[in-house]
């Protein structure tokens, strides 16, 4: 039996949520606007918290037009493949990727505000590709917000707020400011709870509040709210995919030594379906530290197990959890940055296949070569084992490899060239899933 939850008011009033934590963060903050630095808040250094001296603001707008090639617009299988029919007889597919060429444009923007106790950072993003050659509907949409506060409550108090919000069509590879790890990012890395396939337009949404308290110069506590929403325009995907993720934290860490924090967390997640019974409720127990080698390099890993039940199914399950990131800064002009998790996350396949354990890594690299060139290059790797708790669907294994890479030359102070490349595969033990994909691009970006 399904069940008929209002999904997209659900979402609506996420949204209104986030806006009204903007608007009291804003508020709370007592910005001045016409600044952007916070000045020293340290008491020796003669600083008044809510006065101090500020610098100029910084808003920045950037508008990008670009011209590529896709060759599966549609994320077919390119191959022929073998497979049973409803009838039981073996038949053949010839299935033909949708190359075209594309003209993408995007806008962006961001907002930097800072005073002695608060700092607020505010990002939106819309973007455009027209393809002429793809079957179907020949354009993609994609749209973004997100939007970051910090507050000192008091002298050992700190408030963080943080939200991430997209309108996807499909990647906007290249062009978005607002991709990472977690979102939609560059080189089509899927936000964690999406499907590898073109299954329409989608409304995805992740936010977090903390609120870290230092009891003594050794311990402090840090308590977290995440959620993070899924709103799907078509069926059957709406049917089987829209749904809200809550997770509750608390996490102990102590200062062993000036470089090295340990760190002991509990979490809580909640998964709701809107039409299928596939709710789930997790409990999480880790442990873990953040250390730091030197100035430049910083490790964090937490590890430890997941308790996931399933009210509305048979069996429940339980398995090893694990995240962890390496930052380093080679020089002033080179980053690398490392991110792996493991654990359970949504099928978002079928009714049946309500989750997959997941194991993701990713890889990132940015250099600033000379004073007008810079370039990036990424790698990030994903394996899935499908599968239902209640034994219904077969168990099925996929891996998804994404690269991307692209440079850009600085023609002026406000305008930049820029070239860039990425590709796709993903294997499957379901051959109708297997595709690649290969997008080059190449275009001009101009920031005011």
């Amino acid at each position: 039996m399904t069940r008929k939850h209002p999904s997209k008011l659900a979402i609506s009033m996420l949204l209104c949520g986030q806006l009204i934590c903007v608007a009291l963060a804003v508020r709370a903050s007592d910005f001045d606007f016409r600044s952007t630095a916070a000045v020293d808040m340290d008491p020796a250094a003669g600083s008044n918290p809510g006065v101090g001296n500020f610098t100029r603001n910084r808003f920045n707008f950037t508008f990008d037009s670009r011209v590529g090639y896709d060759d599966n617009t549609l994320a077919q299988p390119d191959t022929t493949v073998a497979f049973t029919n409803a009838a039981g007889n073996r038949v053949r597919r010839d299935v033909n990727g949708s190359g075209s060429a594309f003209l993408n444009f995007d806008l962006g923007g961001t907002y930097l505000a800072a005073n002695s106790r608060s700092t607020l950072s505010l990002g939106a993003d819309v973007g455009i590709s027209y393809y002429f050659d793809r079957p179907g509907r020949d354009y993609d949409v994609n749209g973004g917000l997100t939007g970051s506060f910090t507050y000192k409550l008091a002298p050992r108090l700190f408030l963080q707020l943080s939200t991430y919000n997209a309108y996807i069509s499909q990647g906007d590879y290249g062009a978005s400011n607002l991709t990472n790890f977690n979102g939609n990012a560059i080189g089509g890395v899927r936000a964690p709870g999406t499907t590898d396939e073109r299954n329409g337009d989608y409304f995805y949404t992740s936010d977090s509040a903390q609120l870290s308290f230092q009891v003594s110069a050794r311990i402090s506590l840090v308590t977290g709210y995440a959620v993070t929403a899924f709103a799907y325009d078509d069926n059957p995907y709406s049917r089987i995919d829209d749904r809200v993720e809550q997770y509750f934290s608390e996490e102990f860490r102590y200062l062993l030594r000036p470089n090295l924090t340990l760190a002991a967390d509990y979490r809580f997640g909640y998964v709701t379906y809107f039409s299928v019974n596939n709710d789930s409720y997790t409990h999480f127990l880790l442990g873990g530290f953040d250390y730091i080698f030197n100035p430049r390099l910083r490790f964090s890993i937490r590890a430890g197990a997941e308790f996931r039940i399933y009210p509305d199914a048979i069996g429940d399950e339980t398995s090893p959890y694990a995240e962890a990131t390496v930052t380093y800064d080679l020089s002033r002009r080179a980053n690398l940055a490392l991110t792996a998790r493991y654990g359970i996350e949504e099928g978002g396949l079928t009714e049946d296949i309500s989750n997959s354990n997941t194991f993701r890594i990713g890889l990132s690299y940015n250099q600033q070569i000379t004073a007008r060139i810079s370039g990036y290059a990424s790698f990030y790797f994903t394996h899935s084992l499908y599968q239902t708790p209640s034994g219904n669907v077969i168990d099925f294994n996929e891996d998804t490899y994404d690269v991307a890479v692209g440079g850009r030359y600085a023609i002026t102070r406000y305008l930049s060239a820029e070239v860039g490349y990425t590709f796709t595969d993903v294997t499957s033990q379901i051959a109708l899933r297997e595709y690649t994909r290969n997008r080059v691009f190449a275009g001009v970006r101009v920031s005011f």
